[in-house]
């Protein structure tokens, strides 16, 4: 399935701030887990529906209990080389958006966002299992 969105891309390397341009790729995903309902984008922004207000709702199907939050993450860093973590060092998003799509590929360079892989990517512990009529049914739960 395709869906047709309008993305505003802001500071994207290479694009100008505010260019909206139309895209055929999946820039966020409904996660359905544990009766929650949860907007998550492939910018890393989560817990905001498409129309700006909460997307963080629980019980799903009633009202947002989240309005925006994001993804942190962090980690020691050996610095010196002597196989101790000498510095903590954190990324993510709590509010404001701090990452953008995509990845660093085995050359070190950005990803280029308009690949067709850099997308939100949603793994289930039994997708091996998974039909083709199942997965046509989470994308619209």
């Amino acid at each position: 399935m395709t869906v047709n969105l309008m993305a505003n891309i802001g500071d994207v390397p290479g694009l100008n701030k505010g260019t909206d341009i139309a895209t055929t790729q999946v820039t966020r995903t409904m996660s359905n887990i544990s009766n929650w309902g949860y907007w998550i984008y492939y910018t890393g922004k989560s817990g905001i529906d498409p129309n700006d207000v909460s997307g963080g709702v629980y019980p799903r199907g009633t009202a947002g209990a989240i309005y925006q939050d994001g993804f942190v993450w962090g980690g020691q860093v050996d610095t010196d080389g002597d196989g101790v973590g000498d510095d903590i060092r954190v990324g993510g998003q709590t509010y404001n958006i701090g990452t953008q799509p995509g990845c660093i590929t085995a050359s070190g360079t950005a990803a280029d966002i308009a690949d067709d892989w850099v997308k939100v990517y949603r793994i289930r512990s039994d997708w091996r299992t998974l039909t083709g009529s199942m997965v046509k049914k989470m994308q619209w739960n």
